[in-house]
């Protein structure tokens, strides 16, 4: 079974209103798929068998949805629907 590896993107500072994720450990999600999302910063796996795709469709936030990587604290831009309230 092959993996796709897909690096995360990150920023040096999170957007004002980014709903942030500090996991204890990881991977910080698990799924079934066959792509591993990797930190931006050091690679160390943040989705372990779960894809930008499931993220996006499962995930949503106001701004922008950034989990911090325990290791190097890159702060990592997931894929997420915007979703804004009025």
């Amino acid at each position: 079974m092959t993996f796709v590896r897909t690096k995360l993107g990150t920023v040096e500072k999170p957007l004002e209103g980014a709903s942030i994720i500090q996991p204890n450990g990881v991977p910080a999600f698990k799924g079934e798929e066959q792509e591993n999302l990797l930190c931006g910063g050091c690679e160390l796996v943040i989705g372990k068998s779960v894809s930008a795709t499931t993220l996006k469709a499962r995930f949503a936030a106001p701004v922008q949805l950034v989990v911090i990587c325990p290791k190097c604290k890159a702060y990592n831009v997931l894929p997420s629907t915007l979703h804004v309230e009025y």
